[in-house]
């Protein structure tokens, strides 16, 4: 038997507040893989926004890992609780290295600023966990972001700069890693945009 832990807070939870669930090890394999295609969709870039049936798929598997491990109200996980879940349930079943998925801490430290500020309108529900996140944006998003640059560093330890670059009316807004991926945020005056994540060179 193999016990896994789930947490659904922001703080580090007692294992009193964890969900700790038995299963067979073919269920945890299933289990598994299910997190592994899910994480898969970190490493798709901007051939995803292409292929809505691979956001389709993404979309089945995460609703089923839901339904495997049986999270508590999933729909109304916050921003920071979907967070937590990333950043724990991708590590620990799969042993993925930090520096890749620690990449979605820099996603979420930058829609947070945005959203406190109240220019972020609409986060795309799954999109912290494959890292392609659609929100409606105002023009003065992009100048928000260029005041809280030394915030969103501080934050995240210096591990990423922004590098602002006019394109149309709003801008576009790169964002690069520590490991030579991009993240862009494009836009045309204020219409729906995506937050996605790029290969070096792509």
């Amino acid at each position: 038997m193999l016990f896994i832990s789930v947490p659904l807070f922001v703080r580090q939870p007692s294992k009193s507040q964890r969900i700790r669930m038995c299963k067979s090890n073919e269920n945890v394999q299933t289990a598994k893989r299910t997190l592994l295609d899910a994480a898969t969709g970190l490493n798709l870039g901007r051939d995803i926004v292409k292929q809505p049936d691979k956001l389709d798929h993404i979309q089945k598997l995460i609703n089923n890992l839901e339904t495997e491990w049986k999270i508590d109200k999933p729909t109304n996980l916050s921003l920071a609780g979907r967070r937590e879940l990333v950043y724990t349930t991708l590590p620990d079943v799969l042993a993925i290295d930090k520096p890749r998925w620690m990449q979605c801490a820099s996603v979420f430290h930058i829609i947070e600023a945005g959203e406190k500020e109240g220019c972020i309108e609409q986060v795309f529900r799954y999109g912290g966990i494959r890292c392609v996140i659609s929100f409606a944006f105002e023009l003065g998003f992009l100048q928000l972001l260029r005041r809280k640059v030394r915030f969103v560093e501080a934050r995240l330890g210096g591990l990423m700069r922004f590098d602002m670059r006019k394109q149309n009316a709003v801008g576009s807004l790169l964002v690069r890693f520590w490991d030579n991926e991009l993240l862009v945020l494009e836009g045309n005056k204020g219409s729906i945009s995506i937050l996605r994540l790029l290969k070096k060179g792509s």
